[in-house]
């Protein structure tokens, strides 16, 4: 199985990189995001960007 990471937003990347995403995140939870970085943090429930 391929995941790809091009349309996930970069501070996503960066928290998947450095193990920083909340308990209970895995890759299965990155599929099928939306295009837009705000709503994929919306969906993940992670907080927005400035």
């Amino acid at each position: 199985m391929t995941l790809s990471l091009t349309f996930i937003a970069p501070d996503i990347i960066e928290a998947v990189a450095n193990g920083t995403l909340p308990r209970g995140f895995g890759l299965s939870r990155l599929t099928d995001l939306p295009l837009s970085w705000a709503k994929q943090r919306q969906k993940l429930g992670l907080p927005a960007r400035s």
